[in-house]
């Protein structure tokens, strides 16, 4: 069980891109009921969300110095997206600075909501649903010995190369993937529409991927950070 949380993100999420062709192609009336707006996996990725921002605030009360502010910046990133994927409160009808983003965007009830395009949408999903982590997972892979050196002292927890490739191999998977109804629509031979699409919906449930990478980040830092703690056992006093 310990070793799960060593796994490299590439595998956690070619079992999440297996699963989903599995369920779209071998049963899709059940996929488009998963993928429903506000549905199961919405809502799973919401209480994932809850989850791993309590993980984190833990991770941020263990750890000192520089770690201490990467965790709380992670904290403040995972609260937003939480906010965000809640629409501001309005999901589970309360009003958590709903009535303060529909105003500000014009009746939307979010930020990246009110991008004007499928692309736009895309684009600005994946910074609120990544951007920390393309630190994390990103630094590791820079020529620059000092920058990864300065990253090692900074981050609540280890990071590696071969990850950082999944990573990015990921995000690019993520964007084909959901990008595959828009690409047919634009050709004009599938006039298919999100809603009853049994392709579509793919990045609310890869989001739920990467979400998961941010709990087995956070767990792997609570790990290390407790084999690093100091021994709780009295120093001699020196005379």
């Amino acid at each position: 069980m310990r070793r799960l949380f060593d796994l490299p993100f590439a595998k956690l999420f070619t079992a999440m891109v297996a699963m989903y062709f599995v369920v779209v192609l071998a049963a899709p009336e059940l996929w488009l009921r998963l993928a429903a707006k506000e549905g199961p996996i919405e809502r799973a990725g919401h209480l994932l969300l809850a989850l791993t921002t309590t993980l984190w605030l833990w991770v941020a009360a263990r750890a000192a110095g520089a770690a201490r502010g990467v965790a709380m910046a992670v904290v403040v990133y995972l609260t937003a997206t939480f906010q965000e994927e809640i629409d501001w409160g309005a999901v589970y009808g309360l009003d958590l600075g709903h009535s303060l983003v529909a105003t500000i965007t014009g009746g939307s009830p979010n930020f990246h909501n009110a991008q004007a395009t499928h692309a736009s949408v895309l684009g600005w999903a994946l910074i609120w649903m990544s951007s920390p982590m393309v630190l994390f997972f990103g630094l590791p892979l820079l020529p620059f010995a000092r920058v990864r050196a300065l990253w090692a002292r900074c981050s609540p927890a280890s990071s590696h190369a071969g990850e950082g490739v999944s990573f990015f191999v990921a995000a690019i998977v993520t964007v084909v993937i959901d990008g595959l109804p828009l690409l047919e629509r634009g050709l004009g031979y599938v006039p298919r529409a999100g809603a009853v699409d049994a392709i579509g919906g793919a990045l609310g449930f890869f989001q739920v991927a990467f979400y998961s990478a941010w709990a087995l980040v956070a767990i792997r830092a609570l790990r290390e950070l407790g084999r690093r703690a100091p021994s709780a056992a009295p120093r001699p006093s020196v005379r």
